[in-house]
C-alpha cells in the first residue's frame, strides 16, 4: 500500500515521519511538531525542521526525567525512547557542519542509554574493536538460557543503532539475542567520530562476529546478519567474505549502488529519496555528489554475490520507489547460496514500500521467524575447558 505521507509533497519528511511511527512514536505527539511545518514541507526548510521537532525533544526528555526521578522505570524507559526519536529527527536535515546537528545526536544517546538502564532485563552499552578504533554497540539479550543464538544488525545510509534496537523488538522472544551496532558511517559512529563507510563492510562485519565468538553466552556457532536499506548491501558483502555467518538478510536489495546514485542527480523534496544528496558525500567523506557517484564504482555486488554460501534472504517491496525489484532479483539470482529465497511483500498484504517502510509488522515477523529457523536449532559450540 502507498507510503503513508504526513506531508504530501515531502517524501523525505514524511520518509522521516514513518520511521518514528514505526519505532513507537504516537501519531498526537508527532502532530504537535508537524503541524507547524505545512509551508515549510514544501520548500524542504531544514532549519524549521530542526526548530519545530528540537523543542518536544527538550519537552519529552524533561517528561522522562521526572517519571525518572519518581522511580516510575517503564513510563521513564518509555519516554526517554521517544525523546531520543524526537532529537534524532530535529538533527536529521541540518546541514552537516553545523554544530547543532552533533548536539542534538548525542543528547538523543544519552537518553537512549538511560532507557536501556532502565529496560528490564537492562540492554548493554558497549564498544566492538574496529581499525584501531571502536564502533558503538548495543546488546539485546534472549530469553532463556545462554548461550545464545545472535543477530547482528546493521542500519543504512541515514539511520542509527537507536532505531535498530527499537527495531529488534520480537528477536529476544524467538530466542535471539542482538548485536545492534553503528557502523561506519552512520550514527555516532559518523557524527562523533569520523568513521566514514567503506565498501569492504565485511571488514565491519568481521568485527562484530570477533566480538561476538568472545562471549561466553553466545552460540558462536549460530550466527546471523540483518541490515536495512543500504544495509542490504553490508549484509550481501558481509555473507559473501564471513564465513562465520549461518545467515544473513537483505532487508532491501541493493546490486549496483553507484548506478542508483547516478539516477539521483536530480531531485527534489518529493523525489522518493529518505537523505539529500549531501547524506552520501558525508558518509562517505568526499565533497561532491559527483567525487560520491565515482567512490562508488565499487559498491556492486556483481563480482562477490557467488560467493554467499550461508542461507540468504533477500526482502523487498514490490512498488520500492527508492530502490527497484529488478535489483532484488538481481541479487538473489547471483546468490550462490543453496537455501536462498526472496520474498517480495505486495500491495495486498501491505509492505511495498522501501523496506516495507509503509507497513513494516509483517516484514518483522517474516525476518524474525526466518531467521530463528535457522539459527536456534543450531548446535552451541563447544568452548576448551
Amino acid at each position: 500500500m502507498p507510503l503513508f505521507q504526513y506531508f504530501p509533497e515531502n517524501y523525505m519528511w514524511s520518509h522521516a515521519v514513518q520511521h518514528a511511527l514505526n519505532n513507537g512514536a504516537p501519531i498526537g505527539e508527532i502532530h504537535l511538531a508537524g503541524r507547524l511545518l505545512g509551508d515549510a514541507a514544501r520548500a524542504g526548510d531544514g532549519e524549521a525542521w530542526y526548530l519545530a521537532w528540537r523543542p518536544l525533544a527538550e519537552r519529552i526528555r524533561g517528561r522522562a526525567a521526572e517519571q525518572d526521578g519518581q522511580a516510575r522505570a517503564v513510563s521513564a524507559r518509555d519516554t526517554y525512547r521517544r525523546a531520543t526519536i524526537y532529537f534524532q529527527l530535529a538533527e536529521r536535515f541540518l546541514d552537516v557542519e553545523d554544530p547543532r546537528r552533533r548536539e542534538c545526536f548525542e543528547a538523543a544517546v544519552r537518553c537512549f542509554h538511560r532507557a536501556c538502564a532502565l529496560a528490564a532485563p537492562p540492554t548493554e552499552v558497549l564498544e566492538v574493536p574496529y581499525d584501531g578504533t571502536s564502533l558503538p554497540a548495543y546488546f539485546l539479550p534472549a530469553a532463556g538460557d545462554p548461550p545464545w543464538p545472535t543477530v547482528i544488525f546493521f542500519n543504512g545510509l541515514d539511520g542509527n543503532a537507536e532505531n535498530l534496537v527499537m527495531r529488534a523488538d520480537g528477536l529476544a522472544e524467538r530466542g535471539l539475542a542482538c548485536l545492534v551496532m553503528d557502523g561506519p558511517g552512520y550514527g555516532l559512529s559518523l557524527r562523533a567520530r569520523g568513521i566514514r563507510s567503506r565498501y569492504d563492510y565485511e571488514v565491519a562485519a568481521a568485527a562484530a562476529v570477533d566480538y561476538l565468538c568472545g562471549r561466553r553466552d553466545v552460540n558462536a556457532r549460530a550466527l546471523g546478519i540483518v541490515a536495512s536499506s543500504l544495509g542490504g548491501y553490508y549484509a550481501s558483502r558481509a555473507a559473501a567474505f564471513e564465513p562465520r555467518l549461518r545467515a544473513a538478510v537483505a532487508w532491501g536489495a541493493i546490486w549496483d549502488y553507484q548506478k542508483v546514485w547516478e539516477g539521483r542527480r536530480q531531485v527534489s523534496a518529493g523525489s522518493a529519496l529518505a537523505s539529500p544528496q549531501r547524506q552520501i558525500c558525508w558518509v562517505l567523506g568526499v565533497e561532491t555528489l559527483e567525487a560520491a557517484i565515482d567512490v562508488l564504482k565499487d559498491w556492486t555486488l556483481a563480482p562477490v554475490a557467488h560467493r554467499i554460501r550461508c542461507a540468504f534472504l533477500v526482502v523487498h517491496g514490490e512498488h520500492d520507489r527508492q530502490i527497484p525489484l529488478a535489483d532484488a532479483v538481481a541479487l538473489y539470482e547471483a546468490a550462490g547460496s543453496a537455501d536462498k529465497e526472496l520474498k517480495i511483500f505486495r500491495a495486498d498484504e501491505g509492505g511495498d514500500e522501501h523496506c516495507q517502510l509503509d507497513n513494516v509488522l509483517p516484514a518483522k515477523q517474516y525476518i524474525y521467524d526466518w531467521l530463528a529457523a535457522r539459527l536456534v536449532t543450531a548446535p552451541p559450540q563447544r568452548r576448551a575447558r
